[in-house]
């Protein structure tokens, strides 16, 4: 790492047509071809300076150069087991549709969603079951969202979703909808024994996200809450948090 860049410097968002580099508060600043910038779209030839001693200059003459920056993007902010958002982008996400939120008088809703007796399908059929059935539930509950809606891994087999523009009535049908889905599947893992076919349910927790509201954190502490009601009620079920 150069002098004078921070920890957290710039972030690449790579788009289909088009590459941003977004500065992420750092000390120094990130300056294209000279000028100091907060974002800026980039084109080939670009010159970014990273601090004092770090400049780098976009060539993107042949599509290989693309594809790399797409594999960086896709090993920094996606999850490398289930392709959906790791929990930091995830939260990044979160933040900024918060702010914009805020700014348009829109509400969101949260929800966390755990996979229900996880370690006992681990222990009984092994791990590679386990990520099987992580794949499996990802793909779910994206088929099940909207284009504009988000979801991420949280962590383990916990899975976390902004339901953007929607009231808590609209967030708790989707979410019906998903621990229904998962409830009628049946997922085929791979099991030391040869393939079979098993069943699982999922368990969520839903909280709303208003513009004069409790923060991110706040939000995310309540659909917790309500998720563990969920799981102390029986489990297979959905709580909205207060």
């Amino acid at each position: 790492m150069g002098r004078g860049i921070s920890r957290a410097h710039a972030r690449i968002n790579v788009g289909s047509n088009s590459i941003v580099i977004v500065d992420l508060g750092s000390t120094n600043g990130i300056f294209v071809n000279g000028t100091r910038v907060d974002r800026a779209n980039l084109v080939a030839g670009d010159t970014v300076g990273l601090g004092p001693e770090v400049l780098l200059r976009l060539d993107v003459s042949d599509g290989h150069f693309q594809e790399v920056l797409q594999d960086l993007y896709e090993g920094a902010n996606l999850d490398g087991l289930t392709g959906v958002l790791n929990r930091r982008s995830f939260l990044n996400r979160v933040r900024e549709e918060y702010a914009a939120g805020k700014r348009h008088q829109l509400s969101s809703c949260l929800a966390l969603l755990d996979i229900d007796h996880f370690k006992t399908v681990n222990d009984t059929y092994g791990h590679p079951a386990g990520d099987a059935i992580l794949v499996q539930i990802a793909q779910i509950f994206g088929a099940a969202l909207r284009t504009e809606d988000v979801l991420g891994r949280y962590g383990g087999e916990e899975f976390i979703i902004l339901l953007r523009h929607s009231d808590l009535t609209g967030a708790c049908t989707v979410l019906e909808r998903i621990r229904e889905n998962v409830a009628r599947q049946a997922f085929l893992v791979p099991t030391p024994g040869g393939d079979q076919t098993i069943s699982v349910t999922v368990s969520g927790g839903l909280a709303e996200l208003t513009p004069g509201g409790a923060g991110v954190d706040v939000v995310i502490q309540a659909a917790d809450q309500a998720l563990y009601e969920a799981k102390r009620g029986g489990r297979n079920q959905v709580r909205q948090g207060q």
